[in-house]
C-alpha cells in the first residue's frame, strides 16, 4: 500500500487533538510545520521520505521552537529501521513517534 501523507494526516491531527501551526522564521526564510500539538511543532513524512522529515524539523528546532517528527509506517519491513532512526533523531532534542498502518488500524507509538 503506498503511503500518501494528507490521507493520514487528519487522523493524525485529531488522535493528537492538534492544530494548525504558524510558520516558524529561520532567519533567511519560513518554514511550515503540518501540525502545532500543544508547545511542540510536528513534521509529518511517510516511512520512504523520512530524510526529508528530519530535515524539516531540524529546521524547527534552529527557528527556536520545540520540534516533533512523526513517520507514518505502512510497510512491516521498514518498522525497525524506522524505529532505530527515530531513536538517533531524539539524540538532536526531537520529539519522535511512528504513525503505524499495518492492516485494519492505526496506531500512534512514541519512540523513545
Amino acid at each position: 500500500m503506498k503511503c500518501i501523507e494528507s490521507e493520514y494526516l487528519p487522523i493524525i491531527r485529531f488522535r493528537m487533538k492538534c492544530g494548525e501551526a504558524d510558520p516558524i522564521n529561520v532567519g533567511f526564510g519560513s518554514v511550515k510545520p503540518d501540525l502545532k500539538c500543544g508547545d511542540v511543532v510536528y513534521e509529518v513524512e511517510c516511512e520512504d521520505r523520512a530524510h526529508y522529515g528530519l530535515g524539516q524539523a531540524l529546521a524547527y528546532l534552529y527557528g527556536g521552537s520545540k520540534s516533533g517528527l512523526i513517520i507514518i509506517v505502512t510497510s512491516r519491513e521498514r518498522y525497525d529501521a524506522i524505529r532505530q532512526f527515530l531513536k538517533w533523531v531524539r539524540s538532536f532534542g526531537i520529539v519522535t513517534k511512528m504513525f503505524v498502518c499495518l492492516g485494519g488500524d492505526c496506531v500512534l507509538e512514541d519512540v523513545s
